[in-house]
Order: C-alpha cells, then sequence, then structure tokens
C-alpha cells in the first residue's frame, strides 16, 4: 500500500506511553553564575563615605572626582554666598557650574496661581 508523505501507518497496536530513562542521581553541583559587573565603590571628596549605587552623585568635568549630590550642592550654595569660587576639592577645576543645578523653589507668580477671596466665615462655637 502507498502512503503520501508526511502519513503513518494505523495500527491496531496500543499506543504505548514513552517514559524517559530514570534519573542518574548526581552530588548537587554548584551553579556557577557570571559574575556581576561590580560598579567601583567610589567615596565623596568631601564626607570621604562610599557613594551607594542608587545615591545621586555629579563628578568633576575636569577628573572625574566623585562627589554626594546634596553635600556638593550645599557647598556649592555656601561658598556662593560667600561670595567664594566653587572648585574642584582635588584637582582645582572650576565647578561653577554645579550652582545651576540648585534651583530656588518656584515662587507663586511663577505657578499660574491667581489670588482668590474667601468668603468663608467659619465659626466653631455656635
Amino acid at each position: 500500500m502507498m502512503r503520501a508523505q508526511g502519513q503513518t501507518e494505523q495500527s491496531d497496536e496500543p499506543l504505548v506511553p514513552l517514559t524517559s530513562p530514570p534519573p542518574v542521581l548526581q552530588e548537587p553541583v554548584e551553579e556557577q553564575q557570571p559574575p556581576q559587573e561590580q560598579l567601583p565603590v567610589e567615596k565623596c571628596v568631601i564626607c570621604q563615605e562610599d557613594i551607594g549605587p542608587d545615591v545621586a552623585r555629579i563628578a568633576c568635568r575636569t577628573c572625574d572626582s566623585v562627589y554626594h549630590q546634596n553635600e556638593l550642592l550645599d557647598m556649592a550654595i555656601q561658598l556662593n554666598n560667600e561670595e567664594q569660587p566653587l572648585d574642584c576639592c582635588v584637582c582645582d577645576g572650576d565647578m561653577s557650574w554645579v550652582l545651576e543645578l540648585v534651583t530656588a523653589p518656584p515662587s507663586p507668580d511663577h505657578l499660574g496661581i491667581q489670588p482668590t477671596e474667601l468668603n468663608i466665615h467659619i465659626d466653631n462655637f455656635n
């Protein structure tokens, strides 16, 4: 009997489930995981503390020295108020650009808020 390609011959024999060989018992082996890329531990130039991976930081544009963002901004504000230049603590490079990151809180005039009168009389004693 001829069969078309891809057809199988049907038989009356019951289907036998395929079984896999019994598992071979082995001692547990620690999985070798590829080394994770570690960020180098950086120390803040101001406080000499480690800067964590999810902590905001600012680097000097000249020598790449790293600062905690909040500490450098505080120092920048203080030196600006004293009319002192803001230079890198390591290379003395100009870091006055950091002052551009310091933003003053917006004034109500720039928020588009219109003043309004409240005609509400609150009397808590009646």
